[in-house]
């Protein structure tokens, strides 16, 4: 029951985590590269690390079994989650400063 929801959690942070990625594109480099920086640093990197971490969760499933592996990564994603909401600070672009806009009623 617990790797059920292991798992459906991952369908709303998918979601969450394109959107954050595109908003801290857009806001830190040219619009043009936006498409372009999700596909070199996000889609390539990822199917990268799957490559190299792969064999190590087939390792934990031999060795330590399906439903203690899962907890274990699951484990690992909360406290990485955690750390990352301290270290991670929202800043504002310099193009955010607000400037009045005339009415055009």
């Amino acid at each position: 029951m617990l790797i059920s929801i292991t798992k459906l959690l991952h369908g709303v942070e998918l979601p969450v985590l394109l959107v954050s990625i595109f908003k801290y594109n857009s806001a830190h480099f040219d619009k043009r590269l936006s498409s372009t920086l999700y596909l070199v640093g996000f889609a390539c990197t990822s199917s990268v690390i799957a490559t190299v971490l792969s064999p190590l969760a087939g390792y934990s499933y031999e060795k330590y079994g399906f439903a203690e592996s899962y907890l274990f990564m699951g484990a690992l994603v909360f406290c990485t989650t955690f750390i990352s909401i301290f270290l991670l600070r929202a800043s504002k672009p310099a193009s955010a400063t607000l400037l009045p806009q005339s009415s055009a009623v």
